[in-house]
């Protein structure tokens, strides 16, 4: 995975239907029309900015359970499927990929991971018949990509809808990505422990980390895909809901390439463990013959003095 530096701030399109044409409208000046269904938006909120997220939620009229979703990620709810809109949260990667994610070392590994910095951001969606509004606290990569390639697909826009599967489909496609950066990093690291190379057990444990996250992450994920593909939801059109369910397979994939990372990364841990418990016993056992040749050279001394002093005693 290339370094990504993008940015994503609260922005809105507008999609004529009839025309298949689109312009940017400014989020002062939005203005949906329940009775023209020929458009439909996307729309964008900055969650930094709270004040005028807080604004533009409610000119559109968002369910207060909506928008403490998108206020708090302790929420428990990732998925609200209401009479007239559904409510999603799901996680994807962020924009800005700190250059420690690609730490390339000719002389020893390289490695494709992450120490300690975040990775994964929050994507809030809320979805209607006319709209479909995002919100996040930082960039990410799903919807910096769809604000590049929209006007490549608006010719399949029919609602809302198409607007979640792209989306959707990016985030697919960058868990997918970042997937193949781990699977090449856990075969060289395969490789390195061969090499007794220094620092590859700390390398491990931090690639299965990010694995569980990420294993977590499309799991919610799958779940919402899995909701959304059975069930009759009225802002989801039935050709929508197929193309959704065609996603739900993509998932399914990736989540036995991460079982298989898993069990690569498990069979190094043992490994190191293995070898690490050698190396105790084999300090243990230096220990122990160290302590044996002390203790009898020290019974050696002990005799020695009170063989000598008996016999300066007896003279």
């Amino acid at each position: 995975m290339e370094e990504k530096i993008l940015t994503l701030i609260s922005t809105a399109i507008e999609f004529d239907l009839t025309t298949k044409q689109s312009k940017e409208i400014a989020i002062d000046k939005i203005e949906v029309n329940p009775a023209d269904k020929s458009k439909i938006y996307w729309i964008h909120g900055d969650l930094r900015n709270q004040e005028q997220y807080l604004e533009l939620v409610k000119k559109l009229k968002l369910p207060q359970e909506a928008i403490n979703v998108s206020l708090h990620d302790s929420s428990s709810k990732k998925f609200i499927d209401a009479e007239n809109s559904l409510t999603v949260k799901i996680s994807d990667i962020l924009c800005i990929v700190p250059k420690t994610y690609l730490n390339f070392n000719s002389k020893s590994l390289t490695d494709t991971y992450i120490k300690g910095e975040s990775l994964f951001g929050k994507l809030f969606i809320y979805l209607t018949d006319q709209i479909c509004f995002t919100a996040t606290y930082e960039p990410l990569l799903c919807t910096a990509k769809f604000r590049e390639d929209f006007l490549k697909n608006i010719k399949f826009a029919l609602t809302p809808g198409f607007i979640l599967f792209l989306i959707i489909d990016n985030v697919i496609s960058n868990y997918s990505d970042i997937l193949h950066d781990y699977e090449m990093a856990a075969e060289k690291l395969d490789d390195a422990i061969r090499e007794l190379k220094k620092g590859t057990y700390s390398d491990v444990i931090n690639i299965k980390n990010q694995i569980v996250k990420i294993k977590s992450n499309i799991s919610t994920l799958r779940n919402v895909l899995l909701r959304v593909s059975t069930r009759k939801i009225s802002v989801i059109s039935d050709s929508n809901r197929q193309s959704l369910s065609n996603l739900l397979e993509h998932i399914q994939l990736l989540i036995i390439e991460v079982d298989s990372i898993r069990e690569i990364l498990n069979g190094i841990l043992d490994f190191l463990n293995n070898r690490l418990m050698r190396r105790m016993n084999k300090s243990v056992q230096i220990i122990k013959n160290i302590f044996l040749v002390g203790i009898t050279l020290f019974v050696i001394a002990v005799l020695l003095n009170f063989y000598f002093h008996w016999i300066g005693f007896g003279k």
